[in-house]
């Protein structure tokens, strides 16, 4: 990251100007050569470029496994950054025969593929565990507050790895959608990679290719705060990978279910008594969802629109959970309109005398 002096231009009451400091995500080309022979310089944030080219290699299969690679060494270099790994003998042959070179746009996966048979390759199979709606919900009211670039500079795309219950473990950021995503595998990778219960969350739009670099790297399901393509819910089907878009406060879109995925009752996060760091994880969802039902509305009209929409999509012990918030020390985090529509929804909860 870098700062940048700005001139910021106001108008509300007639125009005037500001001077400031504006943060700046940083984006530099980066090299990867493998054995001594460049392959591809993509555009990103130079951060976690170890987690990147090792991520990178096994989402575009490269490597099949972790331990082909040898060795790994960051450079800097006159115009950019390299990446220089070892890899086994088999795969740098197998590499030459491919002959791609992706120099191109931030974060591009296919740029400069240079066959049709190139661009769609076979997608492996994975196994796709069963998410619940809250789980789902949880991780995605988390991702903010592991943004840390992305909230200084407003710049940069998030990949998470989140587990079964919907905590986030694992956050790497970049310029490009893509290369945070290859970034997360890394990561993961050198951790012993992902396992059966979690999930891939993306805070970008759910094409293709991250459809096929997750089941590559072995994630079994996807979710991504933006739409899917129509080729990414195919490949999807294809692999079995649970895919997931649209997801917001409140609502998210299952483009595709495997069999074996049908979504789970009550898990441990909606049967048990949930802790107070859940019910603040309620409260941030509650505001949220009042903030996108308030817009345009009569206050009557939004805090009957958000009562509503609690009851019928959030879980019993969610919706427990957040009116137990009310009689709570620190339940100051309710927005105003979200603690009527939550004072409305324990009144409709509570047992009716006679």
């Amino acid at each position: 990251m870098t700062h940048h002096p700005v001139e910021v231009r106001r108008g509300a009451t007639g125009w005037y100007a500001e001077e400031l400091e504006d943060a700046l995500a940083r984006e530099v080309p980066v090299a990867l050569v493998y054995n001594g022979i460049s392959h591809a310089v993509m555009m990103a944030t130079p951060e976690a470029l170890e987690d990147f080219a090792l991520g990178f290699s096994l989402s575009e299969g490269i490597l099949a496994h972790p331990h082909e690679c040898y060795d790994l060494e960051v450079r800097e270099e006159a115009r950019g950054l390299a990446v220089h790994l070892e890899i086994a003998g088999r795969r740098l042959a197998e590499l030459k025969t491919r002959r791609r070179n992706l120099a191109g746009r931030t974060g591009c996966g296919l740029c400069g593929t240079e066959a049709l048979d190139q661009a769609i390759r076979p997608i492996p199979a994975v196994q796709a565990p069963a998410l619940a709606d809250a789980t789902i919900q949880r991780a995605l009211a988390g991702l903010a507050d592991h943004q840390a670039l992305q909230a200084a500079t407003g710049a940069t795309h998030g990949a998470a790895w989140c587990d079964g219950l919907g905590r986030i473990r694992l956050v790497r950021e970049d310029v490009g959608r893509h290369n945070a995503l290859d970034k997360l595998i890394g990561a993961l990778a050198r951790r012993g990679g992902p396992d059966d219960e979690g999930f891939a969350l993306v805070s970008s739009r759910a094409s293709y290719e991250m459809v096929h670099k997750s089941a590559s790297a072995g994630i079994g399901a996807l979710v991504a705060v933006s739409a899917a393509t129509a080729l990414a819910v195919e490949q999807a089907r294809a692999a079995g990978l649970l895919l997931v878009g649209f997801a917001r406060p409140g609502r998210h879109l299952v483009y595709h279910r495997p069999v074996g995925a049908r979504r789970r009752g009550p898990t441990v996060v909606e049967e048990e008594s949930m802790s107070h760091d859940q019910g603040e994880t309620l409260v941030h969802m509650v505001n949220q969802i009042a903030t996108n039902l308030s817009g345009g509305r009569e206050e009557a009209e939004a805090v009957e629109g958000v009562c509503t929409h609690l009851e019928k999509f959030w879980a019993r012990a969610m919706k427990q959970r957040i009116v137990a918030c009310l009689d709570e020390p620190d339940s100051g985090g309710l927005e105003p309109l979200a603690r009527q529509a939550v004072v409305r929804l324990g009144e409709r909860q509570a047992p009716k005398a006679g």
